[in-house]
């Protein structure tokens, strides 16, 4: 009788400890976030080379197409100095073919747009 008690008990208390054990308010372990940047130190990602290059062909080319245009010159982005230097290229970016092709489109583009402006 007294093993009896003695086993009823322990089966009394180990259901109570597992019944405490799960009122927890933690779920379960879940690694902390990480802290937020400090400040000063976030850097934005590296600009793209091919939307450095349509930006700055486009609004050049805008601008010379404005020009050629309000001016009486003739039509002639292919021929223009901009168009072929493609300025404002940075070796930071990429190779400077790979600018170079995308500035000359965006140039024409743009150019288009400025010399026969609605």
């Amino acid at each position: 009788m007294k093993c009896l008690l003695v086993l009823s008990v322990s089966a009394s208390l180990l259901a109570a400890g597992l019944a405490l054990a799960g009122c927890d308010n933690r779920p379960y372990a879940v690694s902390p976030p990480p802290p937020p940047p400090q400040s000063g130190t976030y850097s934005p990602p590296p600009p793209n080379i091919l939307d450095v290059a349509k930006r700055n062909g486009f609004r050049m080319g805008l601008d010379e197409g404005q020009h050629d245009q309000s001016t009486g010159g003739r039509y002639a982005p292919q021929q223009s100095p901009t168009y072929h230097q493609a300025p404002e290229y940075d070796p930071n970016l990429g190779p400077f073919e790979v600018y170079a092709r995308a500035f000359r489109e965006a140039f024409v583009r743009g150019y288009n747009q400025g010399y026969y402006r609605p």
